[in-house]
C-alpha cells in the first residue's frame, strides 16, 4: 500500500492500527532489553561481554554520551511543535502536533523519538486514532526499540501484536544510529573509563612483592598475599603495609595520571564528534580551538545548528508530509535563543533605534500588557541604603 493510502479510509486505518492490539502497556519509553540479551550471549556462547558491541544501555554508562544524549533530547522536545502556511502560524494548531500521544506530554514522546534517533537511527510510531473530519493521523503511541520487532526496518510486530502496514510511521534519521556509525568510539570511551575508574581504585604505584628468604610459598599462599595487599591497599590508610624480614615490596611504576586525564579528555572530543555535538557541551576542551562563546545564547545557537538541527529536520519532514499541502510542520527555536535579560534589552535598543521594532512590539515579545497612553510609571522609592551612596 501507497504511504498516502492512509488518508484514504480513516475506518480502515484504524482498524489497521489497532488490529490486535486493544490495550498499549505502560511500559518505560526508555526500557531497553539489550543489555540483557548480550549478557545471555556472552553466556550462552562463553563471550567476554567487556568486548561484545556496545548496546544502548551499555553507552550510556559512559558519562560524555550520557550528557550528549540528555542535551539533544532535552532542547528539541522543550521546542513546540507547531504548523504554519505560508510563513503564517495556524490560528488553530492540528491535534497531531499538539499532543502526540494521547496522556504523553509532549516533551516525553519528543524526547523518546530523538534518543531512538540517536542510537538506533530510526524511530516508529503506532498511528491510534484518525482525524474523523479529514482523515489523517490524530494520535500516535511511540514504539521503543526494545518492542518493535522488525524486518528489513518494516515494522512486523509492537508489543508482540503483529502491525498493519499503513497503521504506523517511521522517522529516519541523519544517520545509522551511533551503536553502529560510532562503534568503535564507544567502545574505545568505555575502556578509557574502565582504566581511569580501576586507577582511581588503587592509585598507588605498581608493586612486585618479593620473597627474600624463608620457604617458597605455594600458588594459594601467593594468591592470599596478593589479595590481602590489594584489599588492604583500597582501605583508609591502604598506604601503609606490614611486611616479615622475609618479603620485600618493589615499586615499579607510578600510574599515569596525566595520562589518564588527557585519554578521557580525547574520548569526549571523540564522543561529541559521533554526537555532532560542539566539545563544549560535554565538557571536553579542544587544544588550540579559537571559538569562544561570550553568552548563553551563542552557546545555544552553537548546540542547536551542530547537534540538534538534523533529528530537528528528521521530524518536521515526517509531520509536514501528513498536513494538508501548503502546511509545514516545524519546531519554534525562538523561545532558546532569547537569551538573558541584559542581551535582550541591548538587542532591542538597537532594533528601537534602527527602526526595527515599536515599544509596543517589544512589549509583546517580553510578554507584557500594552502601555496605556499617557500612564505614568512610578519608580520604587530608593531603600536609606541606596539613597545615601
Amino acid at each position: 500500500m501507497a504511504f498516502f493510502d492512509i488518508f484514504r479510509s480513516s475506518d480502515t486505518v484504524l482498524s489497521a492500527a489497532l488490529s490486535g492490539i486493544p490495550d498499549f502497556p505502560l511500559a518505560s519509553p526508555w526500557q531497553d532489553s539489550s543489555q540483557v540479551e548480550q549478557i545471555t550471549l556472552a553466556n550462552l556462547y562463553g563471550l567476554d561481554a567487556s568486548n561484545l558491541p556496545l548496546t544502548r544501555s551499555g553507552a550510556l554508562t559512559i558519562a560524555s554520551v550520557a550528557k550528549g544524549r540528555n542535551i539533544l533530547c532535552s532542547t528539541v522536545a522543550r521546542m513546540p511543535l507547531q504548523a504554519k502556511k505560508n510563513g503564517v502560524l495556524l490560528d488553530v494548531q492540528p491535534p497531531m502536533l499538539s499532543q502526540i500521544q494521547t496522556g504523553v506530554p509532549n516533551f516525553q514522546t519528543v524526547s523518546a523519538v530523538v534518543d531512538s534517533l540517536i542510537f538506533f537511527g530510526r524511530a516508529y510510531l503506532l498511528i491510534t486514532e484518525i482525524n474523523t473530519v479529514d482523515g489523517r493521523p490524530k494520535t500516535f503511541k511511540y514504539v521503543p526499540e526494545a518492542h518493535a520487532e522488525t524486518e528489513n526496518g518494516i515494522l512486523k510486530k509492537a508489543f508482540g501484536n503483529p502491525v498493519a502496514s499503513s497503521g504506523y510511521l517511521r522517522i529516519d534519521g541523519p544517520h545509522e544510529g551511533i551503536l553502529n556509525t560510532g562503534r568503535d568510539v564507544l567502545q574505545a570511551a568505555k575502556d578509557v573509563e574502565r582504566i581511569s575508574r580501576d586507577t582511581a581504585a588503587n592509585p598507588n604505584p605498581n608493586i612486585v612483592l618479593k620473597q627474600t628468604g624463608g620457604s617458597a610459598l605455594d600458588r594459594e599462599e601467593i594468591e592470599s598475599l596478593r589479595s590481602y595487599w590489594l584489599a588492604g591497599r583500597r582501605k583508609k590508610g591502604g598506604t601503609v603495609a606490614y611486611l616479615s624480614q622475609d618479603m620485600q615490596a618493589d615499586v615499579i611504576g607510578q600510574a599515569a595520571q596525566d595520562v589518564i586525564i588527557s585519554a578521557l579528555n580525547n574520548s569526549a572530543i571523540e564522543i561529541a564528534r559521533i554526537m555532532g555535538l560542539p566539545a563544549f557541551a560535554i565538557d571536553a576542551n579542544v587544544a588550540g580551538s579559537s571559538l569562544t562563546y561570550s553568552n548563553s545564547t551563542s552557546q545555544m545557537k552553537m548546540i542547536i545548528d551542530m547537534g540538534c538541527m538534523p533529528y530537528i529536520a528528521a521530524i518536521e519532514s515526517l509531520f509536514t508530509m501528513l498536513l494538508p499541502q501548503g502546511q509545514t510542520a516545524f519546531f519554534d527555536i525562538s523561545p532558546l535563543l532569547r537569551g538573558d535579560f541584559r542581551e535582550r534589552m541591548e538587542a532591542y535598543e538597537i532594533a528601537l533605534r534602527a527602526g526595527i521594532y515599536s515599544q509596543e512590539e517589544i512589549r509583546e515579545l517580553e510578554g507584557l500588557d500594552p502601555a496605556i497612553p499617557g500612564e505614568v510609571k512610578e519608580l520604587p522609592a530608593p531603600s536609606p541604603t541606596e539613597a545615601t551612596q
